[in-house]
Order: C-alpha cells, then sequence, then structure tokens
C-alpha cells in the first residue's frame, strides 16, 4: 500500500501563470481517448503519488496509479482502512497527480474494490477527460470575498501589513496595497520574510515569498493602490497540501452551485 503522506506535490513550485477566469483551465482538459490513456500509462510506469479527495473534500487520501486497461483505472488503497471505506461509499472523486512534473486532475462519479495481479486495489472507469496544465503552470484560483482569505506581512523595516489575498495556487499570491506611495521603494525581486496565510477552516501557513509583480491600478473611485504577485520561496508539503485542498473544495462548491 501506499504511504500515507501529507501531499502529492511536494516538489512543486511556483511559476508565472495566472488564470484569472476560473473557466480558464477549459483550455487544458483533455478528451482524446488515446491521449489520456497514454498520460496514464506513463504515470503507471513513472510512479507519481496520487491525492484522492472524496466526501464533499472532507476527506484525502494519497495513492498511487498501478495498472489499467480498456475500461478501468487502478490505484493502491491508502493504509487507513476506515479512509478506505469512506472512498468506496463516495460518489464524487477528484483525482490529482502529475505527468512530467505537470499537474493532472480528473473526477470519476464511480468507485469499486477490486483486485490486480492478486493484490485488493481501488478500480475508477478510465476518465473521459482530464486537465493537464502547460509545463511550469499551476492554476491560480481567484479567493471568494467571504469567507476571506488573509495574508499578514512582517515588512522590511519592522513594518506589519494585513491584506486580503485576491487569489492564490500552490506557487504563490497576490493581493492589493492601499495607500501605494507608502511602498515606493519596493521592486521586483524583493523578499517578504514572513507571510501568515489564514485559510478558512485550515490552520495558519507560514511561508516567506518574493516579489515578481508590482503594478500601480486604480479602483472604481479612482482610488490608487497597489497590485503585487508574490512567488512562495519554499513550502513545505503540510503547508502545500492545505492549499490544495482549499482550492479543491472551493472549486467543488462553485461547479455545484
Amino acid at each position: 500500500m501506499t504511504n500515507q503522506t501529507t501531499s502529492s506535490f511536494n516538489k512543486r513550485r511556483y511559476s508565472s501563470s495566472d488564470f484569472r477566469d476560473p473557466t480558464e483551465v477549459e483550455q487544458y482538459r483533455i478528451q482524446s481517448a488515446a491521449s489520456i490513456a497514454g498520460i496514464l500509462s506513463d504515470i503507471v510506469r513513472n510512479p507519481e503519488l496520487v491525492t484522492i479527495y472524496f466526501d464533499d473534500e472532507k476527506h484525502f487520501l494519497i495513492s498511487a496509479f498501478i495498472g489499467l486497461d480498456d475500461k478501468y483505472l487502478y490505484l493502491d488503497l491508502g493504509r487507513d482502512k476506515l479512509l478506505n471505506q469512506k472512498l468506496f461509499e463516495s460518489t464524487f472523486l477528484i483525482i490529482v497527480s502529475r505527468h512530467q512534473k505537470v499537474h493532472v486532475e480528473f473526477t470519476s462519479k464511480e468507485v469499486e474494490k477490486t483486485t490486480f495481479k492478486n493484490e485488493p486495489c481501488i478500480a475508477v472507469p478510465l476518465p473521459t477527460s482530464i486537465i493537464k496544465l502547460q509545463r511550469r503552470e499551476y492554476y491560480r484560483l481567484i479567493t471568494p470575498d467571504r469567507p476571506p482569505v488573509i495574508c499578514h506581512l512582517n515588512l522590511p523595516g519592522g513594518k506589519q501589513k494585513i491584506v486580503p489575498v485576491k487569489d492564490i495556487s500552490l506557487g504563490g499570491i497576490s493581493f492589493t496595497m492601499t495607500n501605494p506611495e507608502e511602498f515606493s521603494d519596493w521592486h521586483q525581486n524583493i523578499q517578504i520574510n514572513e507571510c501568515i496565510i489564514s485559510l478558512p477552516d485550515y490552520a495558519d501557513i507560514r511561508v516567506s515569498a518574493e516579489v515578481k509583480n508590482l503594478r500601480e491600478t486604480s479602483t472604481n473611485d479612482n482610488r490608487k493602490q497597489l497590485f503585487v504577485g508574490c512567488q512562495f520561496i519554499e513550502l513545505i508539503p503540510k503547508h502545500s497540501a492545505a492549499i490544495q485542498r482549499y482550492i479543491h473544495n472551493i472549486e467543488l462548491q462553485r461547479r455545484r452551485k
């Protein structure tokens, strides 16, 4: 069985992609049966950890693709028997992995327990479509206004600032600053040594970040503000898992509305 670790994304790093509209991810949907089989077969031959989210995102387990045929994809059982049982009772799964270091995900409304090479395992029907982001790109979620994602910034010179996060990915965040004249000395590649990100219903994430994008913008009433896009310098596995679960949870809520 696959070791139940925290996340399948512990080797991921930020890139500059910025999907402002959640529908933009559809351009990365693959629907060719041959292409899908090829990608999944590659992951079987070159194993990557797989995260399976289920039960309305309340639970997840770590697995691995172990084989496929013309109808089914087979995955390793998790180590927790209770979680395995909850998985088999679920009616909607989100399955996430990587192919050639690129994010891959798909959903399934069916799951069953079976055997593969005489070993018990998970089986799901081969997906009819998958999302595969382009190399070095990561899906960026525009955060909801309520409840907001809040970032506490410890800035150079001892300044502290609390800002709402506009969007978030496994690689970074963006936010806006009021009174941009206070940050006239900021520039690209300046480091913020401590960002504390408060995700609703999750523990705080403490991380360092590097500014990659700065531009002055205006609100609807013509007040100036500073847009800041940041890249995480380092993201430990448990924080990566928390962000991934948050993103999936919000997207699942939006799809079901």
